[in-house]
């Protein structure tokens, strides 16, 4: 009976040091910075958020993505300092700018090239001296880890919104990252609040000074919570086998 009670301790502890298992990982990460642009300088001169962008697929994600976008960006850089989604279509349409935008990001998406006189007549039409430009990127993907003569499948899927900031004065990229949540596909929340939030933590910021984590993270954690299980039930086997 000792040895019996020695083993069940044993067992609960070695499931208790596993820890608790990651389901869900921020994967937002500045990834350039011009030295000429803060942070600070957002509220300081006003941005404008352009039209959150996405294939047609990730409509369920986009548009509640630009509501929770303009939203928190308000609240982190003041309602006064960032004209919203709204507002920049209504002054693409008041100012005859429609067609122009939507050629200039066309051949901005084909050949990566900033339509510098776009960007400046909407700066200066909206009177701010940046434009967020975001897309919204929907990815998952699966690995496998073997365990003695099985092999498990993990799944994870990531959303994320790859984000620039260009000054309406030069035509150019000042900022560059992305806001992004990685998570188990077995988890169950709305990742389109934690993504947008996300991107505001970072917005801004140098590459260095994010989080910047990988979802690899998840999946070593799967991974150990896979062996503890079957490590913990071996030695519950054993428990019995003794008894």
């Amino acid at each position: 009976m000792r040895r019996l009670n020695l083993l069940l301790a044993g067992t609960l502890l070695f499931l208790t040091s596993c820890g608790v298992q990651t389901y869900i990982v921020d994967t937002s990460c500045p990834k350039f910075k011009s030295e000429s642009f803060s942070r600070a300088m957002i509220t300081e001169k006003g941005i404008g958020i352009m039209p959150v962008l996405g294939g047609d697929d990730k409509e369920e994600f986009r548009r509640p993505m630009g509501e929770s976008l303009n939203r928190n960006m308000k609240l982190e850089f003041g309602s006064t300092n960032v004209k919203s989604t709204l507002e920049v279509v209504n002054k693409l349409n008041e100012d005859s700018l429609t067609d122009e935008y939507t050629s200039a990001l066309k051949n901005y998406s084909a050949t990566g090239i900033i339509p510098k006189k776009m960007v400046q007549n909407l700066g200066k039409s909206l009177s701010v001296d940046y434009l967020l430009y975001s897309r919204l990127i929907n990815d998952g993907e699966y690995r496998y880890f073997n365990t003695g003569n099985n092999s498990v499948k993990i799944e994870v899927d990531e959303i994320y919104i790859q984000s620039q900031i260009w000054d309406t004065k030069i035509g150019d990229v000042v900022w560059e990252g992305k806001g992004g949540v990685a998570k188990l596909a077995t988890y169950k929340g709305n990742l389109v609040e934690k993504t947008a939030e996300g991107l505001i933590r970072v917005i801004g910021k140098d590459k260095y000074d994010g989080p910047c984590e990988s979802k690899d993270k998840i999946y070593t954690s799967a991974k150990v919570a896979f062996i503890c299980a079957y490590v913990g039930l071996g030695l519950i086997l054993m428990a019995i086998v003794s008894y």
